[in-house]
């Protein structure tokens, strides 16, 4: 079966098949929007911060720095929970995104009288104790640039 899929062979003896190439593409265009995504943001800066420590951590057992090599070991047991802390944010940002993708939205058709529902009961409740609102309902258009671009009162 995998003998069929191969396309052709890279340098003489390396098979590409038609799943490899697949593969191939999705993973560019994950690290692509990943970039795009961190591109300006302190996220880039601490990236090229964690890069750097890579290098050293990988560097320090060649040099003989021994002390620093297993200072460097021993935080690389917590290292995926550090990455998910550092960066939270784009993280965050990236499944939005990838939610507000128009391929996923038929997981989540919203049904429209039951979100008018929930904002009338909304609005009656806060009536009730007094505080007003200022409510917004988007459809398409996402309003991120202009939250994020806003004060807080």
């Amino acid at each position: 079966m995998e003998d069929k899929l191969v396309l052709f062979h890279l340098f003489g003896f390396v098979p590409v098949s038609v799943i490899s190439l697949i593969d191939i593409l999705m993973v560019a265009f994950v690290l692509e929007r990943l970039f795009t995504l961190i591109k300006g943001t302190r996220a880039a800066q601490m990236l090229v911060g964690l890069l750097i420590l890579v290098t050293v951590a990988m560097a320090a057992p060649w040099l003989k720095m021994n002390a620093l090599a297993w200072l460097l070991e021993q935080m690389r047991s917590i290292l995926l929970i550090l990455l998910v802390i550092l960066f939270q944010p784009e993280l965050r940002r990236m499944l939005v995104g990838l939610g507000q993708n128009p391929v996923f939205r038929w997981f989540y058709k919203s049904e429209p009288s039951r979100v008018i529902d929930e904002v009338v009961n909304g609005a009656a409740q806060l009536s009730g104790v007094g505080y007003g609102a200022l409510i917004v309902l988007t459809r398409q258009a996402p309003l991120d640039a202009v939250v994020e671009s806003g004060v807080p009162l």
